[in-house]
Protein backbone atom coordinates (compact mmCIF):
# COMPACT_ATOMS: atom_id res chain seq x y z
CA UNK A 1 0.00 0.00 0.00
CA UNK A 2 1.39 3.39 -1.04
CA UNK A 3 0.67 6.23 1.40
CA UNK A 4 1.16 9.98 1.19
CA UNK A 5 1.44 11.86 4.49
CA UNK A 6 0.98 15.62 4.19
CA UNK A 7 1.83 17.44 7.40
CA UNK A 8 3.61 20.73 8.03
CA UNK A 9 4.88 19.66 11.45
CA UNK A 10 8.07 17.67 11.01
CA UNK A 11 8.04 15.82 14.32
CA UNK A 12 4.46 14.53 13.99
CA UNK A 13 4.94 13.67 10.32
CA UNK A 14 8.18 11.85 11.11
CA UNK A 15 6.51 9.84 13.88
CA UNK A 16 3.61 8.79 11.64
CA UNK A 17 6.02 7.87 8.83
CA UNK A 18 8.19 5.87 11.24
CA UNK A 19 5.18 3.93 12.54
CA UNK A 20 3.86 3.25 9.03
CA UNK A 21 7.23 2.17 7.64
CA UNK A 22 7.72 -0.10 10.65
CA UNK A 23 4.56 -1.88 9.46
CA UNK A 24 6.01 -2.25 5.96
CA UNK A 25 4.10 0.53 4.17
CA UNK A 26 5.67 2.62 1.41
CA UNK A 27 5.36 6.23 2.52
CA UNK A 28 5.98 9.54 0.78
CA UNK A 29 5.69 12.90 2.49
CA UNK A 30 4.77 16.46 1.66
CA UNK A 31 4.69 19.57 3.81
CA UNK A 32 2.30 21.82 1.87
CA UNK A 33 -0.71 21.82 -0.45
CA UNK A 34 1.48 22.65 -3.45
CA UNK A 35 3.94 19.82 -2.69
CA UNK A 36 1.03 17.40 -2.23
CA UNK A 37 -0.59 18.31 -5.53
CA UNK A 38 2.77 17.86 -7.29
CA UNK A 39 3.20 14.40 -5.76
CA UNK A 40 -0.36 13.43 -6.70
CA UNK A 41 0.32 14.45 -10.30
CA UNK A 42 3.20 11.94 -10.46
CA UNK A 43 2.02 9.09 -8.24
CA UNK A 44 -1.17 7.24 -7.33
CA UNK A 45 -1.71 6.59 -3.63
CA UNK A 46 -3.90 4.10 -1.82
CA UNK A 47 -4.19 6.33 1.23
CA UNK A 48 -3.83 10.06 1.84
CA UNK A 49 -3.24 11.37 5.34
CA UNK A 50 -3.82 15.11 5.24
CA UNK A 51 -3.07 17.71 7.90
CA UNK A 52 -5.87 20.21 8.44
CA UNK A 53 -3.44 23.15 8.80
CA UNK A 54 -0.72 23.66 6.20
CA UNK A 55 1.31 26.79 5.37
CA UNK A 56 -0.59 27.31 2.11
CA UNK A 57 -4.04 25.91 2.93
CA UNK A 58 -5.62 22.85 4.48
CA UNK A 59 -5.93 19.16 3.84
CA UNK A 60 -9.52 19.84 2.84
CA UNK A 61 -8.30 22.28 0.18
CA UNK A 62 -6.27 19.43 -1.30
CA UNK A 63 -9.23 17.10 -1.10
CA UNK A 64 -11.45 19.61 -2.91
CA UNK A 65 -9.16 19.73 -5.96
CA UNK A 66 -8.64 15.98 -6.32
CA UNK A 67 -10.19 14.61 -9.48
CA UNK A 68 -9.98 11.06 -8.20
CA UNK A 69 -9.12 10.82 -4.52
CA UNK A 70 -7.32 7.87 -3.03
CA UNK A 71 -9.50 5.04 -1.77
CA UNK A 72 -8.76 6.14 1.79
CA UNK A 73 -8.52 9.81 2.81
CA UNK A 74 -7.82 10.54 6.47
CA UNK A 75 -7.57 13.92 8.18
CA UNK A 76 -5.04 14.57 10.93
CA UNK A 77 -5.95 17.64 13.00
CA UNK A 78 -4.20 19.46 15.81
CA UNK A 79 -7.34 21.33 16.84
CA UNK A 80 -10.85 20.29 17.63
CA UNK A 81 -13.21 20.57 14.69
CA UNK A 82 -16.60 22.02 15.37
CA UNK A 83 -19.48 19.56 14.91
CA UNK A 84 -20.45 21.41 11.73
CA UNK A 85 -16.89 21.27 10.33
CA UNK A 86 -16.65 17.57 11.22
CA UNK A 87 -19.95 16.85 9.46
CA UNK A 88 -18.87 18.81 6.36
CA UNK A 89 -15.53 17.01 6.31
CA UNK A 90 -17.19 13.61 6.41
CA UNK A 91 -19.76 14.69 3.79
CA UNK A 92 -16.90 15.59 1.46
CA UNK A 93 -15.65 12.02 1.70
CA UNK A 94 -12.93 12.14 4.33
CA UNK A 95 -13.09 8.69 5.84
CA UNK A 96 -11.93 9.37 9.38
CA UNK A 97 -10.52 12.22 11.48
CA UNK A 98 -7.67 11.77 13.96
CA UNK A 99 -6.28 14.16 16.57
CA UNK A 100 -2.55 14.76 16.49
CA UNK A 101 -0.25 13.91 18.00
CA UNK A 102 -2.28 11.83 20.46
CA UNK A 103 -3.87 9.50 17.94
CA UNK A 104 -0.86 8.71 15.73
CA UNK A 105 -0.89 5.06 16.77
CA UNK A 106 -4.68 4.87 16.25
CA UNK A 107 -4.20 6.32 12.77
CA UNK A 108 -1.60 3.65 11.93
CA UNK A 109 -3.88 0.90 13.28
CA UNK A 110 -6.68 2.23 11.08
CA UNK A 111 -4.41 2.22 8.01
CA UNK A 112 -3.47 -1.41 8.78
CA UNK A 113 -7.18 -2.30 8.88
CA UNK A 114 -7.72 -0.49 5.55
CA UNK A 115 -4.85 -2.45 4.04
CA UNK A 116 -6.40 -5.74 5.17
CA UNK A 117 -9.71 -4.66 3.58
CA UNK A 118 -7.90 -3.95 0.29
CA UNK A 119 -6.25 -7.39 0.38
CA UNK A 120 -9.61 -9.10 1.07
CA UNK A 121 -11.22 -7.23 -1.86
CA UNK A 122 -8.38 -8.36 -4.17
CA UNK A 123 -8.79 -12.03 -3.22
Amino acid sequence: MQILVTDAGGSVRNEVVRLLEKQGFRVDTAESCVATVRRLARQTYDCLILDDALPDGTGLDIFRVLLSPAPHVLLFTAGALTPMARKETMRMGVEKIFAKPDQAEDLVAYVIDCCQDVKREAD
